[in-house]
């Protein structure tokens, strides 16, 4: 099946901020709604927001309500998961998808909300954003993060770069026994990134950066 990537956004598009997992505050969302208005976009958060039921945006069937609602409004053109935690897992197998699939929308998050992603992908083989989320955007040692987010919802360019290891070809000592599975040799990369690999063999490119935890 060929993958369905929802049209890019545009200025006056609406957005719709959800929380399916761990509950969140509206003043925890200042800083991101700001950023949102700033990029001109119609910024709505959904009933989930200030919602609470022990560590939850609320009960189960609130957050799948929510989540359905912006899943099948035509005017939504894209889907952001407030921040993670857990609970995501809990609401995905009841939801609908045949709005969606009528009029797909971008969905991002990361964390607890990439079992929303990949349930969307498996389903509807519709293209998702791992990114970041509003719990965590506005911040002022966040906008690399910021920046990606938003030029993958305007199909924008987008590239990264990542310095090279200042030690290359010289492994790290393991400072205890837990530590040593995880020990690693780095070298450097023709396309000037960082390549690491693991004590058991596999490789992976060193990331941009990285995003504080959810």
């Amino acid at each position: 099946m060929k993958a369905v990537v929802p049209p890019v956004l545009r200025p006056g598009d609406r957005v719709v901020v959800v929380a399916p997992a761990r509950k969140i505050t509206r003043a925890e969302l200042v800083p991101a709604v700001r950023l949102l208005h700033e990029w001109g976009l119609d910024v709505r958060l959904g009933d989930t927001i200030e919602a609470e039921d022990a560590q939850f945006a609320g009960s189960d069937a609130l957050r799948r309500a929510d989540l359905q609602r912006a899943l099948d409004d035509p005017a939504v053109r894209a889907i952001l998961c407030a921040r993670g935690g857990y609970g995501t897992a809990r609401i995905l197998d009841d939801l609908d998808l045949s709005g969606f699939r009528r009029v797909p929308k971008w969905v991002a998050g990361f964390s607890d909300p990439t079992a929303l992603l990949a349930h969307l992908w498996r389903h509807t083989h519709t293209v998702s954003l791992h990114a970041t989320m509003p719990v965590l955007m506005g911040r002022p040692d966040h906008h690399t993060a910021d920046g990606s987010l938003r030029a993958l919802l305007f199909g924008e360019s987008l590239t990264y770069a990542a310095p090279p290891q200042p030690r290359w070809g010289r492994r790290r000592r393991p400072s205890n026994r837990r530590s040593r599975t995880r020990s690693a040799w780095a070298w450097p990369d023709p396309r000037r990134r960082a390549v690491l690999r693991d004590a058991r063999g596999r490789c992976g490119e060193r990331p941009a950066f990285r995003s504080p935890s959810s």
